[in-house]
């Protein structure tokens, strides 16, 4: 069933308020159980204080005037948070979806599809403080999590790098004083197994040490009814972590780390939303060497795509091998009234894979694709630590990056005409793009009174990239030809914060906040542009051809994005801090918002503007000893108010259209139930999760089913037991019990893979289906 925007408006309302009204009385009723029964014994029942550094200090969740979801080292182990992916289960706001080993994420309806060297995620990901560039950054293990913290909206000011949407910050655990670690061991269907370890080694009062290793991976739950051909979504993961931690005064600290993970496998590959065409939209080289009419070929034949999910028939070998490595150093100096702090950064990541783009048994195209980052930040900070009213954080950002991306287009549709010409491929696009980020903040709080806080930020950066993209292609009609575009960018851009927060009791904290948020714009890296600065004649058996632009294809490098966000929210802590409600409202002016297109290539460009209303709330309950409850939800109204886009069929209007990844509705509910059994037993408890996500759209057209995948619910359960020593876990899990289809990221491929001017074929990519196992941790 359709809503209306006022009626899911209503409908969110009811459920807020009923939600509010049930957990209120089961509180009351169960706080006022709870001290009759503590009259006689002195253990009180409470939430504990998640302390988070959302604003680069450490302080109270609830006391940060800023919307936040944090999560503690014991609901990621709750709920078997392991990865990104699983916080748009934890996080109504939040949508995740990937492509092989491209992370695609949104936070408030605001992502980015543009994956190319030349563009760059609107929801940013640290990992301890360090900035990650590349979206393949995002496929990371959670394992020795000390806390996730997910800051929602722009984040203007302290995360100031391109977080427009807003950022996801994972901190691991550190070493400390005291001999330990773990072992964990986990087997499920799909072959599926993972073994992880920890161990913390104190070499000295000063000296301490941490170290992490995992091995992971499974079959593919994906069958292919090719022989011999690979499962889809196959896994073959290792990593390692490191840390160092050493205190050579009492005022100094620093902390070595180092981070690697290896992918392999097949991946998350994707499924063909849509019948195989009856031909394709290719042109042809004939036999004679002489272009062949603009029309379809027939390429498939009888073959006949199964559209269900988790079902495909690929010749291809499809791979996928992802890397990351992060290095990072961080010092810390305590003198007087002021603390430094410097923080160095060295990541590299890199993908290669090849995909059967054509997903048939037929031989018709083969993309592969190879990209290689390498980037550099340093930040220094200075914080004030004054007894006084006014404190402040000052500080200085460096970034540079350099990302080569190679992209191969070859198959049987392709490889007739480009061995005429002695290539190894029928289309290509490669480039490289160097960027650099130079900025300098500040933010401070003033005290206006005991209960009321003015917080203000302000941030200025200069990005600048530059980059020359290679477009070699044998496949559309004619010789070869070939572009090399160099372009480059540069802007300098203001962004703050600015809100206040007021203590209206001890328990409950009001604020209201207007944040803007900025992302530095882009070069296409595989568009044939129409603002070429030069173009370089090809050399070699392509030079029969001639350079061609097309007039009608985006420019070549795309312009800054800007958002502007108005919120109020509230936070509280209830009935003895057994309840913890928080509430947040806001409207975001979105303004040349960035988007990608394919037309018949990938190309980013700008849209004019957009609007986002947004309703969020989160709670926690301590409802009894037995019963704990979680939760949250999420209302997005979002439409593109101002939205031409120029095509070569002509003008498209958007207006009126809703964003990408802006499900109306979701929310989730968790709940632990601890069994009441002696003491000498253990402890076992269940735990459940229950999810629900809209539906959402997945390009600007807005065509409906084409562009958008359906809701769903998903539902996962747990069953713990802890030993009473607190040494030996063992839990059984299920996740999506009820084995529901979950769409979670639509793609439109290259134009030239569908019929004549179909826009490209409609790859979709699904959360995992039905997976059980089990699972058997010792701490020592």
């Amino acid at each position: 069933m359709k809503y209306s925007k006022r009626n899911l408006l209503q409908r969110v309302s009811y459920i807020a308020v009923a939600g509010a009204a049930i957990g209120t009385t089961a509180i009351q009723s169960a706080a006022a159980q709870q001290d009759q029964e503590n009259d006689n014994q002195d253990e009180v029942l409470f939430i504990e204080e998640l302390v988070i550094t959302a604003q680069r200090r450490s302080e109270n969740l609830q006391e940060v005037p800023v919307a936040v979801t944090g999560l503690s080292a014991q609901r990621v182990e709750d709920t078997g948070f392991d990865e990104v992916a699983d916080l748009s289960l934890l996080v109504p706001s939040f949508s995740f979806g990937s492509f092989g080993p491209v992370a695609f994420s949104a936070l408030r309806g605001v992502g980015f599809e543009n994956t190319t060297a030349g563009g760059d995620p609107s929801v940013t990901f640290h990992v301890d403080d360090v900035y990650i560039g590349r979206p393949v950054g995002a496929v990371f293990s959670a394992f020795d999590t000390e806390r996730v913290e997910v800051l929602r909206g722009p984040q203007g000011t302290l995360y100031g790098r391109n977080a427009t949407g807003g950022s996801i910050n994972l901190i691991t655990k550190k070493p400390d004083e005291e001999f330990g670690g773990e072992i964990d061991a986990q087997y499920g269907n799909f072959e599926s197994f993972r073994f992880r370890g920890a161990l913390n080694i104190p070499v000295s009062e000063t000296l301490q040490t941490r170290i992490v290793g995992f091995v992971q991976g499974n079959e593919g739950f994906t069958d292919n009814a090719f022989p011999g051909g690979t499962r889809g979504n196959e896994n073959d993961t290792y990593g390692i972590r490191g840390h160092i931690a050493y205190r050579p005064q009492d005022n100094i600290d620093v902390l070595l780390s180092a981070n690697y993970i290896d992918t392999g496998g097949s991946g998350a590959q994707p499924e063909l939303r849509e019948p195989f065409p009856q031909e394709l939209g290719l042109s042809f080289i004939t036999p004679a060497g002489q272009p062949g009419p603009l029309v379809g070929i027939p390429a498939f034949g009888d073959l006949v795509n199964d559209q269900d999910p988790f079902s495909e028939n690929v010749n291809t070998p499809q791979t996928s091998d992802n890397t990351l490595l992060l290095l990072s150093a961080k010092v810390e100096i305590e003198f007087g009234d002021f603390s430094f702090k410097s923080i160095t950064g060295y990541v590299e990541t890199s993908f290669n894979s090849v995909v059967d783009q054509d997903l048939s048994a037929a031989d018709i195209g083969v993309l592969r694709v190879v990209e290689e980052g390498e980037q550099f930040t340093q930040e220094f900070q200075i914080s004030s630590n004054f007894v006084g009213p006014f404190n402040f954080i000052a500080g200085f950002f460096y970034f540079n990056e350099e990302a080569f991306r190679d992209s191969q287009i070859t198959g049987g549709a392709f490889d007739p005409v480009a061995q005429q010409f002695g290539l190894p491929f029928g289309t290509r696009f490669l480039g490289d793009v160097e960027a650099e980020s130079i900025a300098g903040f500040i933010h401070g709080t003033y005290d206006i009174s005991p209960e009321l806080k003015l917080t203000a930020g302000f941030r200025v950066t200069n990005d600048t990239k530059e980059g020359t993209n290679n477009i070699i292609t044998t496949a559309f009609g004619g010789p070869p030809f070939a572009l090399t575009p160099f372009n480059s960018i540069s802007t300098t851009e203001p962004s703050w914060r600015i809100s206040l927060d007021y203590q209206a009791t001890d328990d409950v904290l009001l604020y209201a906040s207007y944040a803007r948020g900025y992302k530095s714009g882009g070069i296409n890296g595989a568009s044939p542009a129409s603002n070429v600065q030069g173009i370089t004649p090809p050399t070699g058996p392509v030079n029969q051809g001639v350079p061609v632009v097309d007039p009608n294809a985006p420019n070549g490098v795309f312009d800054p994005e800007f958002i502007d966000t108005y919120e109020i929210g509230l936070k509280s802590q209830l009935f003895d801090n057994r309840l913890q409600l928080n509430l947040a409202a806001f409207y975001s002016d979105y303004r040349d918002l960035q988007f990608q297109v394919f037309s018949p290539f990938p190309s980013a460009d700008n849209a004019g503007n957009a609007r986002i209303f947004g309703l969020e709330a989160d709670f926690q309950a301590v409802v009894s000893e037995q019963i704990h409850i979680d939760g949250s939800l999420g209302f997005l109204d979002t439409e593109y108010t101002e939205f031409l886009f120029t095509t070569p069929g002509g003008v498209l209007d958007f207006e009126g259209n809703e964003l990408n990844r802006a499900p109306d509705f979701a929310a989730n509910f968790g709940i632990n139930y601890f069994l009441p059994v002696p003491e000498d037993w253990g402890q076992f408890y269940f735990r459940g999760d229950f999810s629900y996500k809209g539906s959402q759209f997945f390009r600007p057209n807005n065509i409906v089913p084409d562009d958008q995948t359906d809701s769903f619910t998903n539902t996962n359960l747990r069953l713990f037991w802890i030993d009473p020593d607190d040494q030996v876990t063992v839990e059984f899990f299920v996740t999506n019990l009820f084995d529901t289809t979950q769409e979670v990221n639509i793609l439109r491929g290259l134009g030239p893979f569908d019929t004549p001017n179909g826009g490209g074929q409609e790859f979709i990519a699904f959360n995992p289906p039905r997976q059980y196992g089990a699972r058997v941790a010792y701490r020592f």
